[in-house]
């Protein structure tokens, strides 16, 4: 296999992350799956615990950072209720080749918000970070127990608060990027698996509901 170096070096898309091993896997996704052994070398460490959120995969850069986000204006199958448009679940520091912790992203994410670090075309009320769910020590099996309700996701009829799509686990530091596709991974809700009847271009466009006055 040939290794696009510039690539490694820094990503312009953000990586695939592969399924845990966990409940009924996709029909036809068996390489996304990740193996056994390595879901349990993701628990071998410290990590964090993030909402993963249903969203258009987009990328921006700021300054030495490049941010990894959703376009969330657009609802694809879980309504959503937020505070900007772009939800940021990872920043690539360019100088150092690496992916931020997450203490170092909420960092940079500040920095950002008092326009400390420019971003062109854009306004720093256009953007939320990911919602942080946990950080310490797990084992592979308390996994299933972190996907709840949501922050944001609601139904639209009812406002009723509604259920994350899933969770991402990552290492809590640092990681280049060949770290972050081993000992990173996530788990998505059988239920929205399922929920996906037909992709969400094909259906009459609805949009998230995006206010700033909404808690961040």
């Amino acid at each position: 296999m040939s290794l696009n170096l510039s690539e490694n070096i820094c990503p312009t898309k953000y990586p695939k992350l592969r399924r845990f091993p966990v409940g009924k896997m996709p029909v036809g996704k068996e390489d996304a799956i990740m193996p056994m052994e390595d879901a349990k070398d993701v628990f071998r460490q410290h990590v964090i615990i993030e909402e993963k959120m249903d969203g258009k995969d987009a990328v921006i850069d700021a300054d030495r950072f490049r941010l990894f986000m959703n376009d969330m204006k657009i609802t694809h199958t879980i309504c959503y209720r937020i505070p900007a448009r772009f939800v940021v679940f990872d920043i690539f520091d360019k100088h150092r080749t690496v992916f931020l912790s997450r203490e170092e992203k909420e960092s940079v994410f500040g920095s950002i918000q008092k326009n400390v670090i420019k971003l062109e075309n854009f306004n720093s009320y256009h953007f939320f970070l990911a919602p942080l769910i946990s950080s310490g020590m797990y084992t592979f099996e308390d996994l299933p127990g972190f996907i709840g309700l949501s922050k944001y996701a609601i139904n639209r009829d009812t406002k009723a608060q509604g259920y994350m799509e899933g969770v991402v686990v990552k290492p809590d530091h640092d990681t280049f990027l060949f770290e972050l596709e081993h000992l990173s991974g996530k788990l998505v809700r059988e239920e929205f698996t399922k929920g996906i009847t037909a992709n969400y271009l094909e259906k009459p466009i609805r949009f998230n509901l995006i206010n700033p006055s909404f808690e961040v």
